[in-house]
């Protein structure tokens, strides 16, 4: 009777055992099912909000601040203001979406330091003219762009580098309220100083002549900057 009694506590032992196993099992199916659920929601969201583009075209002309010729800001010495992108090109105005991701693909974007020619070097020109980028509303003045990107209150990156190569580059997006929201892309130069110690110079008598040139300007409105 002991053996029985022994064996029969095996068996609901094991019976036991193999239900906590079997229950292990299903919460681990579950959560692994649920993990790929996940995965595969988030790969399908990834891959909708990089197909969906609001996409504008230019003309890839190779542009120079002397060519396009913009305004010095009133304001601030060191810019300029900012100015359409010259185009020839018929499908360059988009409905972006604000605060939303937002690219210009160059195959020029040039700058260079035209003081490090000098003897002794920078002792005249110690600054660099690099670009900015904003999409703004077609009939946008450079005032109008400019109160709105402070009130976004975030950083504007420049760009340009000493290096005749393509490049992708970020762009601000904004609207002026009450004017049409159909938008082109925007351009302004400034000026930092390369060497430490010294404060940028006037952006039209100093940094050099930088060149520029656009093929496309891509806004990913599901995608936030």
């Amino acid at each position: 009777m002991a053996l029985e009694q022994d064996i029969a506590e095996l068996v609901t032992a094991s019976n036991n055992l193999t239900q906590v196993v079997d229950d292990k099992i299903q919460q681990i199916d579950s959560k692994v099912t649920s993990a790929e659920t996940k995965i595969d929601s988030a790969i399908l969201n990834f891959a909708n909000s990089h197909s969906s583009q609001i996409v504008s075209y230019y003309d890839n002309a190779r542009h120079s601040q002397t060519s396009i010729n913009p305004e010095i800001d009133p304001l601030d010495e060191t810019k300029t203001k900012w100015k359409a992108l010259p185009t020839t090109g018929t499908a360059v105005h988009m409905y972006p979406s604000v605060g939303q991701l937002t690219k210009v693909h160059s195959t020029n974007c040039y700058s260079y330091y035209p003081g490090h020619y000098e003897d002794p070097q920078h002792s005249n020109d110690h600054s660099c003219t690099y670009v900015q980028f904003v999409l703004a509303n077609d009939s946008a003045t450079s005032e109008q762009i400019n109160t709105q990107l402070a009130l976004q209150n975030s950083n504007h990156p420049y760009y340009g580098g000493w290096w005749d190569g393509t490049g992708v580059f970020d762009a601000k997006v904004i609207r002026v309220p009450g004017q049409h929201p159909y938008s082109r892309l925007f351009i302004r130069y400034i000026n930092h100083a390369i060497v430490a110690g010294k404060a940028p110079q006037n952006v039209i008598n100093f940094g050099g002549n930088p060149t520029l040139s656009v093929t496309k300007v891509i806004n990913y409105p599901h995608i936030k900057a």
